[in-house]
């Protein structure tokens, strides 16, 4: 491919590839953004005393659902990927540099680009859509909209069955087009070498009827390719528009869902302290708790219903924060799902004008690489910046006393706030994107629910 060397060559190539690797500078720049992202994440995740999990299994009373670590597949994956890329754009720039390597597995790397392509966005994708699931209600009570059957088909389907169809249409099209470099190269050199021995006069018949054949079968062989690759082309498209729809729909519920939780209105019931008592006040309820008392902390000490209030402030901050990385997480598969699907349908019609010109078929080769990098590069660096500063208002916020709130006779009676929830809700929703049974807490006794229904406590 001499023509396509000569371009390669003028576009600022040298004889070393590893030299090259400045074109793909924003990939390297992605990879220190993931490792930096996997830092402050490990350190968020230490400071609530945690562990560091990647796959887990979630016990609900339907059964077992199967949970995925986006805050650590993301940017494993992504780090694995660029390091990927980085070999190919290695690989293409040493083969069309000064010194001219064999074009015959380039499509073989094409493939092995596109499955861990493939892999993140189908672990984001399983990792939105399953926590969508898990925060969704079911028909039955203590149920979800799918079933831990159902769940456990779809990450079959998203894992072996897409991974296992990009690897297996990516090799065939990779072989239809190692036969057709394989046959345009016989008929290169064979028409190198009679043109070298052609001393004038006549050609020879055999050798002209060789050379038709030979021809021949390249035009075959290169129409075989062509189809292969438009059928390739198709089934990639079909892959990505299914990721974007479920993207699209679980994200677009997940958020509504967080919404509706952290928005939602109760009454704290009469009787409650909303300020911390100057002496603690003697029990007169029947089982001898003290009535002062609303919630048990995280190493199971009493606290105060004015102290459960400041606790759910940080609880919506938190969601608040959820609801970032959610969007961010589904948004960085969307666009670059849809931006693969307009460079595929481009690479499978136009693959003739694509090889005869030498500035597309650089953009063919590494286009998308281009493309995606910049997109994770911009959601990545979100995350990260958004991660960083949560962690230093998580830390500000242990060093800020708590102020105590004063309020009229009036306005204890009947005064909106937060729900009294289990300190570990909010780390659960953190974590995994998921809730538990929002109908397992006790709401008799603590709080009448305005938006959710029942019946009103009677004024004194």
């Amino acid at each position: 491919m001499p023509d396509l060397h000569c371009s390669f060559a003028v576009l600022g190539t040298t004889g070393n590839p590893w030299a090259d690797m400045h074109i793909l500078l924003h990939a390297q720049i992605l990879i220190i953004v993931s490792f930096a992202y996997l830092a402050v994440t490990v350190r968020d995740v230490r400071r609530k005393g945690r562990d560091i999990w990647v796959i887990k299994v979630v016990e609900r009373p339907a059964g077992r659902y199967l949970a995925l670590n986006q805050y650590l597949f993301y940017p494993s994956l992504t780090v694995a990927l660029s390091a990927v890329w980085i070999a190919y754009d290695a690989y293409v720039y040493g083969m069309f540099g000064p010194a001219q390597g064999n074009p015959r597995s380039l499509f073989y790397w094409l493939t092995l680009c596109w499955l861990p392509f493939f892999a993140l966005l189908a672990a984001t994708t399983y990792s939105i859509t399953s926590a969508a699931n898990l925060a969704s209600r079911g028909r039955q009570p203590h149920s979800h909209r799918l079933g831990p059957f159902t769940s456990a088909a779809m990450f079959t389907v998203l894992f072996p069955v897409l991974l296992g169809l990009v690897l297996a249409v990516g090799i065939w099209t990779g072989s239809r087009w190692h036969r057709f470099a394989s046959r345009w190269e016989e008929a290169y050199q064979f028409l190198g070498q009679q043109a070298a021995a052609y001393t004038g006069g006549a050609p020879d018949p055999a050798r002209v009827q060789q050379a038709d054949a030979m021809l021949g079968a390249r035009c075959a062989t290169a129409m075989k390719a062509k189809d292969a690759l438009l059928t390739n082309s198709i089934v990639y498209i079909v892959a990505a528009a299914v990721l974007v729809a479920l993207n699209l729909f679980s994200g677009i519920y997940l958020l509504s869902t967080l919404r509706y939780i952290v928005d939602r209105q109760l009454i704290v019931p009469r009787g409650t302290a909303l300020v911390a008592p100057l002496q603690p006040l003697r029990s007169s309820t029947p089982n001898g708790a003290d009535a002062t008392l609303a919630d048990v902390n995280e190493v199971g000490q009493p606290i105060a219903a004015w102290e459960a209030a400041a606790e759910a402030e940080v609880t919506k901050l938190k969601m608040h924060r959820l609801r970032w990385d959610v969007t961010l997480f589904f948004m960085s598969v969307v666009p670059s799902c849809l931006a693969f699907i307009g460079y595929t349908a481009w690479l499978g019609t136009q693959m003739i004008a694509i090889m005869s010109d030498p500035r597309k078929y650089e953009f063919a080769t590494l286009g998308m690489i281009w493309i995606y990098a910049f997109v994770s590069l911009v959601c990545l660096s979100a995350l990260t910046v958004k991660t960083f500063l949560s962690l230093r208002l998580a830390a500000r916020r242990r060093l800020e006393p708590v102020a105590p709130v004063t309020e009229s006779q009036s306005q204890r009676r009947y005064r909106p706030t937060e729900q009294v929830r289990p300190h570990d809700w909010a780390e659960e929703h953190e974590e995994y994107g998921v809730g538990g049974e929002k109908e397992d807490w006790p709401r008799g006794g603590y709080s009448w629910d305005e938006k959710r229904g029942g019946e009103r406590p009677p004024l004194e």
